[in-house]
């Protein structure tokens, strides 16, 4: 089995084995017209990078973190802190 979208899996599988990147790292799918990535022509390719985590032992809570999930986690956070600055 080959992976299309190839780059981009690898450069998060190095991203995430240089650092603790997992709680922190997130993609996303703004590439409407190419993203100059081999492998990765536009959000129809999503799937692609999803398989390969999977491939390659991510867990789909892991993967769910990467496609979103940590940016809503911080996103929430800010919103919360914001929030409570603005009562005081």
């Amino acid at each position: 089995v080959t992976d299309t979208a190839t780059t981009e899996i690898y450069t998060l599988l190095h991203t995430l084995s240089l650092h603790d990147a997992l709680p922190i790292l997130g993609i996303g799918t703004d590439f409407n017209h190419g993203s100059g990535i081999p492998g990765y022509v536009d959000a129809s390719d999503s799937m692609n990078v999803t398989l390969g985590l999977l491939r390659r032992g991510y867990s789909e809570s892991d993967i769910s973190k990467i496609w979103g999930g940590n940016f809503l986690r911080v996103w929430r956070e800010a919103e919360r802190i914001g929030s409570s600055e603005l009562s005081h």
